[in-house]
């Protein structure tokens, strides 16, 4: 790591603090207002070159839903938004044409919310307001939510002549919310099956998916209907797509870094070596890059606190349940030897323990041993 000093004293009042993001999920907010941003379109970028279809797993805060934001700017050629980032910067990128696709974005935390017990209503609500905003006509009767979303993404390639993009956020987010009702869950499973199968038979009409979520439920479960999206959860060049690593922290907060060295009258390296102590603990994949949490590195610097920020949000209601219906040791937790698939749950009845624990934070990856 780099000297950080000799020149501490110059730079205390000399950098100009960030206006930090601190829950802001939207893209167009956090540039039009001058939010700092941690330059991620370097790792979208990639995957819209050379991929289809996706899915990401992560904990929740941790930026999945703001990466969801800029994939919708860039697929809308908002070209105004990314002054002075990658994708606009590097040779790389100078081919890329920008051109505007139609897009269908589900955000299933806010319906899951709405829902109120008929999640199928509130589907088929959400596809009539995209189809009223890009003016296609949804044949009627709509038989279903699947049938509703099969029309929208029919009449938006047609009107479009265009393949279209879908960006699914908290894709697993209404059967999280009733998970401790098994019947309720099961309901909501097959609805979103159904729902979810129609990405794999409009396959044609389809330019780009990308599906966020905390969990990965596999087997007889949401990701039989899919078209296998590549699962991006585990892979070692995308440990770090949400979350910052090393270098972004000192990158983009060094000023915020020096503040902190100020107030507790310690070098700007015993505060980094402090920060990385509290906030450096996710490991997504086997030989990828450690990152930290988001949410707890902008709380720590605009509260000048060191904090569980993050563990303070709140512990999933299901998951402290869960751990006192399986009486599990938790003692054992820092001995556990796993492979990879017990790192995604098979369904919702069988709710493994150590696999929930990972995808929502609680865990991660220390060692790897390829045998």
């Amino acid at each position: 790591m780099r000297d950080l000093f000799s020149q501490d004293e110059e730079f205390l009042e000399d950098s100009p603090l960030q206006n930090l993001p601190i829950g802001i999920q939207s893209f167009p907010l956090l540039r039009e207002e001058n939010y700092l941003y941690v330059d991620k379109t370097q790792h979208l970028f990639r995957l819209m070159t050379t991929g289809k279809s996706y899915f990401l797993s992560r904990p929740r805060r941790f930026g999945k839903s703001l990466m969801i934001s800029t994939l919708e700017c860039i697929f809308k050629a908002r070209k105004d938004l990314f002054k002075n980032t990658w994708i606009l910067n590097s040779s790389e990128a100078a081919n890329y044409d920008w051109k505007e696709y139609p897009i269908i974005r589900f955000d299933m935390g806010e319906m899951s919310k709405k829902a109120k017990g008929n999640l199928e209503d509130t589907l088929i609500q959400e596809v009539e307001l995209i189809a009223r905003q890009y003016q296609v006509n949804l044949l009627k009767p709509l038989i279903d939510s699947s049938d509703a979303l099969k029309k929208l993404i029919m009449g938006l390639a047609e009107l479009k002549k265009s393949r279209v993009v879908v960006l699914v956020d908290e894709y697993d987010k209404p059967i999280l919310d009733n998970i401790l009702d098994l019947k309720k869950a099961d309901e909501i499973r097959e609805i979103l099956r159904s729902f979810y199968t129609i990405f794999k038979s409009q396959d044609g009409n389809i330019h780009f998916l990308m599906l966020t979520g905390v969990t990965k439920f596999t087997k007889v479960s949401i990701f039989s209907g899919l078209n296998n999206p590549e699962d991006l959860t585990l892979t070692n060049i995308n440990s770090d797509l949400v979350g910052y690593t090393q270098i972004e922290l000192e990158n983009n907060f060094m000023p915020s870094i020096k503040n902190l060295a100020q107030k507790f009258n310690t070098p700007v390296q015993a505060q980094l070596d402090q920060i990385k102590s509290w906030y450096n603990g996710y490991q997504f994949s086997a030989e990828g890059v450690s990152v930290y949490n988001p949410f707890s590195v902008l709380l720590l610097f605009k509260q000048q606190s060191y904090e569980a920020h993050w563990f303070a949000t709140g512990t999933p209601g299901f998951l402290m349940d869960l751990l006192k219906t399986e009486q599990f040791n938790l003692a054992k937790l820092n001995q556990l030897k796993v492979d990879a698939e017990a790192l995604s749950m098979s369904d919702i009845h069988k709710m493994e323990l150590v696999a929930l624990l990972y995808q929502t934070g609680y865990l991660t990856i220390k060692n790897y041993d390829q045998e």
